[in-house]
């Protein structure tokens, strides 16, 4: 069977799909999409790239 990548991005605010893979406090975050999405409706620079966090999982 081939590998496939898939991207998952959370937006619900209660933060499920991240406790889903075991992020236990997804409210305590440095950058949310929250954060990127009102950054971008504010017309304010987004968060530094190396502020998003990134959880690479083998399933």
């Amino acid at each position: 069977m081939k590998k496939k990548k898939v991207l998952l991005v959370d937006f619900d605010p209660q933060g499920n799909l991240t406790l889903c893979f075991g992020i236990e406090q997804p409210d305590k975050l440095n950058v949310s999409m929250f954060n990127i999405m009102n950054a971008v409706m504010e017309d304010e620079p987004l968060p530094a790239p190396d502020q998003y966090p990134s959880f690479p999982r083998e399933l």
